[in-house]
């Protein structure tokens, strides 16, 4: 058997890109779901899932489905941005899921002992 050196340039590294893996409303709605869960009280893990999302799911279609425009769409999910809520829900039921509370898991297992 003959080695096999494999050098830098043979190979071709690609970033990954989450929107590339979810491939159905569930996995979406998972994903979504986990941000919102993770989020550090500034949002901005939260509107990053929603931009990968809205990557799976068409970006102008959404757009017009959540009755904002494209440019408005991509401005409230950049880096940094401050949606407000109301533009948050559209968004998320154009994409067709639902915003839900659900206990911590923290403060559920305080309130059991």
């Amino acid at each position: 058997m003959t080695d096999v050196r494999i050098t830098d340039a043979d190979l071709t590294l690609r970033p990954w890109d989450t929107a590339c893996a979810l491939r159905s409303p569930v996995e979406c709605a998972a994903y979504l779901a986990l941000a919102m869960q993770r989020d550090d009280g500034d949002g901005a893990a939260t509107l990053a899932a929603l931009e990968t999302v809205l990557r799976v799911k068409a970006m102008t279609e959404r757009a017009s489905a959540a009755g904002l425009h494209r440019s408005t769409l991509y401005r409230a999910l950049q880096p940094g941005a401050k949606p407000s809520y109301s533009t948050v829900l559209r968004i998320v039921r154009a994409l067709g899921l639902d915003l839900s509370a659900a206990p911590r898991a923290i403060e559920t297992e305080q309130h059991a002992a």
